[in-house]
C-alpha cells in the first residue's frame, strides 16, 4: 500500500466493518517417511523408535479423520491459527476456536492404548504440539486457491435512515 494511507494512529472520519466469506481448501495427507526424516524426532541410530513415534501420530491422524465433529473443529482450528500467522495477529482473532487439546481429547480413546499414555504425558508437559509435529504437518491450508465469495459492509453506528 501507499505510504499516503491513513495510519493506525490517525483518527478516521468514519469506520466500517466488512464481513468476508471465504472458501479455502485444506489438504490432509499421510505421514510419509520423507516427513519423518525431516522431523525433530528422526534418529538414524534408532530408526525403530522414530518409526514408532510416527506410527503413534499416524494413529492419531486416522482417529481424527473418523470423528466428523472433531475433524470439523480441528480444521477450524487449523484455518484460524494459520490465518493468525498470515495476518501476524498472534493466537487470537477474537474468534472462538476450540483449544487443540480439547478437540483431540475426543479422539484419544480411539488411538490404541499404547499411544495414549504418550499423548497424556505430552499434555501434562505442555509439549503436545512438539510431540505431534508430524501430525500437524499433514494439514495444509491452500491459501493460493482461496475464493472470496462475499463481502458485506456492515451498518455503522453513525448510519441514519432518511
Amino acid at each position: 500500500m501507499s505510504s499516503l494511507t491513513l495510519s493506525n494512529t490517525e483518527a478516521p472520519i468514519m469506520e466500517r466493518v466488512c464481513r468476508l466469506t471465504l472458501d479455502c481448501t485444506i489438504r490432509i495427507g499421510e505421514i510419509t517417511s520423507g516427513m519423518l526424516r525431516k522431523s525433530i524426532y528422526w534418529d538414524a541410530r534408532d530408526q525403530e523408535s522414530s518409526l514408532g513415534h510416527a506410527e503413534r501420530q499416524s494413529r492419531l491422524l486416522h482417529a481424527l479423520l473418523r470423528d466428523r465433529l472433531a475433524l470439523e473443529q480441528f480444521l477450524t482450528y487449523v484455518v484460524v491459527t494459520d490465518l493468525c500467522v498470515l495476518m501476524d495477529t498472534g493466537p487470537d482473532l477474537s474468534f472462538h476456536v476450540e483449544d487443540e487439546d480439547a478437540i483431540l481429547k475426543r479422539v484419544y480413546p480411539a488411538v490404541n492404548e499404547k499411544s495414549s499414555p504418550v499423548t497424556e504425558e505430552s499434555r501434562n508437559r505442555d509439549t503436545l504440539f512438539d510431540d505431534t509435529e508430524l501430525f500437524h504437518a499433514c494439514f495444509k491450508v491452500d491459501w493460493g486457491r482461496t475464493v472470496l465469495r462475499e463481502v458485506e459492509v456492515m451498518a455503522g453506528d453513525d448510519d441514519s435512515e432518511g
